[in-house]
């Protein structure tokens, strides 16, 4: 046992005692030796020291080549910190750091025993080393040949699978030096000091500049500037690193066509040598972004959409190389692994004095680098136009926080359409790519793209299933099948399990997945994968990565080669125990296997999920989302277990106080476990802790309230089920109020969120849970003979017969209830909808029954919503028009903001109306015509994805009426020829 553990267990404590550590470094400061290590550029330092010597030696920003960038723990987010400045030096301090010797995840280690007991959060940093050393040459200052953590890293990599390393002794003997010599390891007897002296002289200062690639050299940024002036190292660096300024004269790696068509797109080869197929999105991009925008005053943001393989990529290549060629924008484009700096932007601006066009794949990705960047451009009104591209999904998932910022001008890329697939097809005559196509004639060649077996398909699936002659599915395995030898075959897929989730995989993961090293990599399986995988550098950390040439076949190969459930969970499990959460990539990676609803589908064996949570875990103890992520799918798979649920989704909301995703997962955990308790106490309980926790929640929040419904179904549900044949009045009056509750709240819910699907599924549950009707009908029925307690019984009476077709019985308790309190707001307002549903409409009747639903100044808005459309059916279009305004100016702004998804009982009646097109906007167009008297609203997802690009001004339409707040929006709208 070392001093410090005695003095630790004796009762001085770990504070104490770190402190006193903190003070015997006071007085001291850093050598010469130490700042000279300063003019160097290194891949990484890493110590397992805990002084502040290297920070203080780098502070001195004249001589330093490098900034340091220390990391003591694992969670730590490399690419973003190394990311923040131009030349980041990556400082591992493996045993802690003096400036944090009091955060207790990661204690000072005073000694190699502790390391056992503490390296708890700081594993991932001793496995970075261990991936560098794989690809470095590794120095050992201040070790001696018998020091153990020497031994440990030896021992871990094989003397021929790395390069030479070097150790720094100044006691070594020839026969140490001849020993480990023959473990690919150099020993130089000589210390610290003398090393650095000699190196210093060794190495001219002018050659530790990092040099410069020629694109920097040449600089063509220049020829945008308003004067003769000189940029500054960090937009240099930035245009090297960060971004690639896109231009007529831009360098390219070779790019084949038919590599191209395959899915292989090696960066601007194809562009440059026009391969890709002009395109609606491109051409649309340009006109929104540079003609109808061509002197923005703040930043403007676009989105391609379209899902994975569909062409988003190329589309939006095809337009940053054409605004910048064609129209001499200043275009630049995100590199993968590049960072966006507001400093940087406003000295382009400042250079230039235009609009900056920066172009971004994958916007999900860089929703961390983009949010500042735009806070950065908005504060100081520089003309930054940002075009991105990104899957749906993802958009949905990833980027609400930067939607909140400054939320897109969105723009589709989806089916080809005729032009396009003939584009195409001239295209692949051209290149001699037609494959199996060559064998039809022109038409059928168009009909085969048009067709309705692949007018929905991907365009990447469609090019491989035309072209070759197989399902894309089989394609692809046979791909993978053909890949030799079985080491490279396995390797493939490891690749393809991380690349599905659209990240780069990192070169140290797949070492430690597969012990397989870069320079394996390159010396063995670069040849049996070429053409499949492809290479990449993060140009702050260094990293080497991999990608499959489509994020789509990727998915594809891991689907049908792990096929069953241990194999799933065997790859993932593979994978996850590789995984750093502390790079982003790693970290989107984890987040996308661990999602507890897709594991829940994905498996049938719930045992096989868990090893998956078990690993992750591990891998990353301080992510709190893996533990609600556990706790959803334990609570939502049919073999979980729903205490797990619970106990996980406490941990995860302990770990993040506060978090309200967390709180909701413990919402519905708490709910679900009240619906499996046969002890009604207990079942009250977990139903009061899920009201507990939904209290927490803002109350107009979505989830809130679909889960406050759910509760309300599963207790009316109950109730339904447990009513004896003759119930009490108080009985019969729980039942009564917990039905009106749960009625009320859904038909609200739904006014708020018309657009949600889970609303209406929500109200279909309802109905379908009251599977004893006859007993549920019976007790209401009961309390509503025994005397009058306002509509709502009746009312919910009604609901029934109207679920069971019992139109006359639906009419007679109407009726009753009307002729109970004839000004019943909520009576009039039900035998309205009842009279609707006849076939033939007493109009006098129904518009009065809806009058009298509502007066002067109530906030009965949907009555009022009913009316309006029924005043429109049955033409009556002044009064409809005085209507829906009402209601749009008073109504809460959640009310009918959209067109409900199905038709109801009004709108199903109406025919197909006919208009043209009057404007056309980025989201919407509207129609003028003669059926009503104001322009009607057309949202852009209501055209046909085939021809919504090709709508123009005056062109004749027809199209079907549903109703919002504001009026008619039309709905199925297809062009007249």
């Amino acid at each position: 046992m070392s001093v410090a553990e005695m003095a630790i267990n004796t009762g001085a404590g770990a504070n104490l005692v770190f402190d006193e550590v903190n003070n015997s470094f006071s007085g001291f400061h850093t050598s010469e030796t130490h700042r000279l290590v300063s003019e160097f550029n290194w891949r990484a330092i890493a110590t397992t020291n805990y002084d502040l010597f290297l920070e203080e030696a780098y502070s001195d920003t004249k001589r330093r080549k490098q900034v340091l960038i220390p990391f003591v723990k694992d969670d730590e987010p490399v690419d973003t910190r190394m990311g923040s400045v131009s030349f980041p030096l990556q400082y591992l301090k493996l045993h802690g750091c003096l400036n944090h010797r009091l955060d207790k995840d990661i204690p000072l280690i005073l000694s190699w025993e502790q390391y056992s007991n503490y390296s708890k959060n700081r594993t991932r940093l001793f496995n970075r080393l261990i991936d560098l050393s794989h690809e470095c040459p590794v120095i050992f200052v201040g070790y001696g040949l018998a020091d153990s953590h020497i031994r440990e890293i030896i021992y871990k990599l094989d003397a021929q699978n790395r390069p030479r390393w070097y150790l720094i002794d100044p006691s070594a003997e020839e026969e140490d030096i001849n020993f480990w010599s023959s473990k690919n390891f150099d020993v130089i007897p000589c210390t610290f000091s003398e090393f650095m002296k000699t190196l210093d002289e060794s190495i001219p200062k002018l050659l530790r500049f990092i040099v410069p690639s020629d694109e920097s050299v040449n600089f063509p940024l220049r020829n945008f500037y308003i004067s003769p002036t000189h940029e500054s190292t960090d937009l240099r660096r930035s245009l090297e690193r960060d971004v690639t300024l896109v231009h007529a004269a831009m360098s390219a790696f070779e790019q084949t066509a038919e590599q191209f068509y395959s899915g292989y797109d090696t960066g601007w080869g194809a562009i440059i040598n026009r391969f890709d197929v002009k395109r609606k999105a491109s051409e649309e991009v340009l006109f929104k972004a540079l003609l109808e925008n061509e002197s923005p005053n703040d930043p403007v943001f676009f989105l391609l959409r379209g899902p994975a393989g569909s062409g988003k990529t190329i589309a939006l290549k095809r337009a940053a190389f054409d605004a910048a060629t064609a129209n001499q924008a200043l275009v630049l484009w995100l590199k993968e692994g590049g960072q966006l700096r507001p400093d940087v932007f406003q000295e382009i601006y400042d250079l230039c004095q235009q609009p900056i066009y920066l172009f971004v794949d994958e916007v999900a990705l860089h929703t961390e680098k983009l949010i500042p960047l735009l806070k950065a451009m908005k504060s100081r009104h520089i003309p930054l136009v940002i075009i991105g591209a990104e899957r749906e999904a993802d958009w949905t998932t990833y980027c609400n926080s930067l939607e909140e910022i400054l939320p897109p001008q969105f723009l589709r890329v989806g089916m080809l359409s005729r032009p396009e697939v003939e584009g195409l097809l001239d295209l692949l005559e051209r290149h001699n790519c037609l494959g199996e196509l060559k064998e039809k004639n022109r038409n059928e060649r168009i009909d085969a793209f048009m067709s309705e077996e692949q007018a929905d398909r991907q365009l990447l699936v469609a090019l491989h299933i035309l072209t070759k002659g197989l399902p894309f599915e089989k394609i692809v395995l046979n791909e993978y099948e053909s890949v030799n030898p079985d080491e490279a075959q396995r390797l493939y897929l490891d690749i393809a399990t991380m690349h599905q989730f659209c990240v780069p995989v990192r070169a140290g993961t797949i070492s430690r997945i597969s012990g397989i090293s870069f320079r394996d990599y390159e010396q063995r399986f670069f040849l049996p994968l070429k053409g499949m995988v492809t290479v990449g550098q993060d140009p702050y950390t260094g990293d080497y990565t991999y990608k499959t040439r489509h994020a789509r076949i990727a998915a594809l190969l891991f689907r049908q080669v792990c096929s069953d459930d241990q194999t799933k969970s065997d790859q993932f499990t593979r994978i996850v125990k590789a995984l750093d959460a502390g790079y982003s990539s790693d970290s989107r990676t984890l987040g996308e296997i661990c999602k507890g609803r897709n594991l829940s589908k994905q498996f049938t064996a719930s045992s096989e999920v868990r090893k998956i949570y078990d690993a992750a875990v591990i891998a990353a103890p301080m992510q709190a989302y893996l533990y609600q992520q556990w706790a959803i799918f334990e609570s939502t798979h049919p073999s979980g277990d729903i205490s797990s649920a619970e106990r996980l989704a406490e941990t995860a909301a302990s770990m993040e106080p506060g978090n309200t995703t967390f709180i909701h997962t413990q919402a519905e955990v708490a709910r679900k476990r009240a619906n499996i308790e046969n002890s009604p106490v207990l079942k009250d309980q977990q139903r009061r802790l899920t009201r507990t926790f939904l209290a927490k929640l803002p109350k107009e929040n979505r989830f809130t309230i679909s889960t406050r419904c759910k509760l309300l179904i599963d207790e009316l549900s109950e109730m339904s089920a447990t009513l004896p044949d003759d119930p009490t009045d108080s009985q019969e009056r729980a039942f009564d109020e917990k039905f009106r509750d749960a009625d009320l709240s859904i038909s609200r819910a739904q006014q708020m969120f018309p657009d949600d699907a889970e609303m209406f599924e929500i109200e279909a549950r309802l109905w379908r849970e009251l599977q004893n009707k006859d007993k549920a009908l019976t007790a209401l029925e009961r309390a509503w003979k025994k005397g009058p307690r306002g509509s709502g019984t009746a009312l919910r009476i009604s609901r029934i017969y109207s679920d069971l077709g019992r139109s006359d019985d639906e009419l007679l308790v109407l009726k009753e209830a009307l002729s109970r309190e004839p000004e019943d707001k909520g009576a009039h307002f039900a035998m309205a909808q009842h009279l609707l549903k006849n076939e033939t409409w007493d109009e006098e009747l129904i518009i009065n029954h809806l009058k009298e639903s509502f007066e002067q100044g109530d906030h009965n808005f949907e009555p009022r919503y009913i009316l309006a459309q029924f005043y429109f059916s049955v033409g009556r279009l002044d009064d409809a028009v005085s209507t829906f305004k009402y209601v749009d100016k008073q109504a809460p702004s959640q009310f009918r903001r959209f067109s409900p998804r199905k038709d109801n009982v009004i709108t199903e009646r109406l025919g197909e109306f006919r208009g043209h097109i009057e404007s056309i906007l980025e989201r919407f167009s509207f129609i003028r015509s003669g059926s009503y008297p104001e322009r009607i609203y057309a949202p852009r997802s209501e055209f046909d994805e085939a021809i919504v690009d090709d709508i123009e001004l005056s062109q004749s339409v027809s199209f079907r009426l549903r109703f919002n707040r504001v009026g008619p929006v039309a709905v199925n709208i297809t062009l007249n020829t």
